[in-house]
């Protein structure tokens, strides 16, 4: 032992040490370290007073005066610099867990800029409620969010900015992932991280769970880029994943991310001042490209799944989870919106997704014996146009698959949706007029014309939109 360092003995045969996870020491500055071990022997630590080793009894551990929190291997500070504490904030959110299925492990990000952001998800999951446990993690603020897009602030050069947005994203990734394996194999709970704009509606869970359950599903699942398309360069948003701890194939993908990182270090380190480095989502999608190309070729050459097991991603319908800065003409059917563009503002994408809280809530109003799932929940008429705002056609059942596998959804399945939509309006045009004119910014003025009743949407129904 030298300078409070351990030196190990190449051979300990038959050796009575012990290693304990152990305490959190405190920094002068006030910050909170990597968590650390203690190193017992016959009922004592092994700690440093006064300058001299020291076998101390477990009652003297926490004296100021003691050293007995050790880490192995090299300083390991990455906590001190990128969380705010050494463990997550938790908080448990919506109805009890009746079952060891039904858990929901959602993990958050979170800085001093998106508190709002983060008090509003919140509320949205309260409101929401299906039983859910949030994991948050602190971080410093690394956006400025007055501004549009992905402005990053200036206290770093760009590339080591971006290099350490991954860096945390990852850490996040990872510690979800970690978190899930130390529960009991039988929780087997859904892991989902998520970002702050993000709004959900009841049963949110049990639809995203559906592409990560059963024999089809996927090993992890993601929401499509804004729209359709099948060819994109960015096909996954990465603003939400979900998937289910113990996957191996899970792992693999945050291992081959974290590969490219590493790949990318020495970039962010010799040329910090660049703005060429890829952010995550970028990174994700040429994974998920590659996998697929992969799979493709695999099955052209005659290869049986049993030969080769290809990582299976999925993409969510996005008539039900759904990413853009807009209103799916399905709005009784969705359950997440992701409301994020590359050239929006956060004042918007809040703001948004309070009118379109607004907007379904009355929208449902009219519609109240139609289920999320386009069942009727008790016997009577129903108006027409509330079979139009759904994602399912209650005769013919839905108009799109659940989710897909390895692929996204393409301008073939829009175009399934512009004929249902065209078909079920009647040439009747201000049901789809309704949901055009708040895609195109009269959101904004949605609760000036709203007046505190839904009586407008009456008018808007039958006679245009506002």
């Amino acid at each position: 032992m030298e300078d409070a360092e351990l030196r190990l003995a190449s051979q300990c045969r038959h050796s009575t040490w012990e290693v304990l996870r152990g305490g959190s020491p405190r920094y002068k500055q006030g910050h909170t370290s990597e968590p650390c071990v203690w190193i017992r022997q016959n009922g004592r630590f092994l700690a440093v007073l006064d300058g001299r080793p020291s076998m101390i009894p477990q009652n003297a551990l926490n004296a100021s005066e003691v050293k007995s929190c050790w880490s192995i291997g090299y300083q390991q500070s990455w906590s001190q610099e990128h969380w705010r504490s050494v463990w997550p904030e938790k908080l448990s959110v919506g109805a009890p867990v009746l079952h060891h299925s039904q858990r929901t492990l959602l993990w958050l990000m979170v800085s001093e800029n998106y508190r709002y952001a983060f008090d509003r998800l919140l509320r949205s999951l309260e409101a929401a409620g299906d039983p859910v446990q949030v994991c948050a993690r602190w971080s410093p603020d690394m956006k400025i969010t007055t501004l549009a897009g992905f402005t990053l602030n200036s206290d770093h050069p760009t590339n080591r900015h971006i290099f350490w947005f991954n860096y945390r994203k990852y850490l996040v990734l990872f510690e979800a992932l970690l978190f899930s394996l130390s529960m009991p194999a039988r929780a087997s709970p859904m892991v989902v991280i998520m970002d702050l704009d993000v709004q959900v509606f009841p049963g949110w869970t049990h639809t995203l769970r559906k592409c990560v359950d059963g024999r089809s599903a996927a090993d992890i699942c993601f929401l499509q880029q804004a729209g359709f398309g099948d060819e994109r360069v960015q096909q996954a948003n990465s603003g939400v994943e979900v998937f289910h701890g113990g996957s191996s194939a899970v792992e693999s993908l945050f291992g081959a991310q974290v590969g490219r990182l590493h790949g990318s270090e020495i970039e962010a380190e010799l040329l910090p001042t660049g703005d060429h480095m890829d952010f995550e989502q970028m990174s994700l999608n040429q994974i998920l490209s590659r996998i697929r190309a992969t799979s493709v070729e695999s099955a052209a050459s005659g290869a049986t799944p049993e030969m080769f097991t290809p990582i299976r991603w999925g993409i969510y319908n996005p008539l039900i989870a759904y990413t853009g800065m807009f209103l799916t003409h399905a709005v009784l059917s969705a359950k997440l919106h992701h409301a994020t563009a590359s050239n929006a503002k956060l004042k918007d994408k809040l703001g948004l997704m309070d009118a379109a809280k607004t907007f379904v809530s009355d929208l449902q109003e009219y519609c109240p014996q139609i289920g999320p799932d386009g069942t009727l929940l008790h016997p009577g008429p129903s108006p027409e146009f509330c079979f139009f705002y759904l994602a399912i056609d209650p005769h013919f059942g839905p108009l799109l698959d659940d989710f897909k596998i390895n692929e996204g959804f393409s301008w073939k399945d829009n175009n399934v949706i512009r004929d249902h939509v065209w078909v079920r309006g009647g040439g009747r045009k201000s049901w789809i007029q309704m949901v055009l004119a708040f895609n195109a910014g009269r959101w904004k003025w949605l609760h000036l014309k709203r007046r505190n009743t839904s009586a407008y949407m009456h008018e808007m129904l039958w006679y245009g939109p506002f």
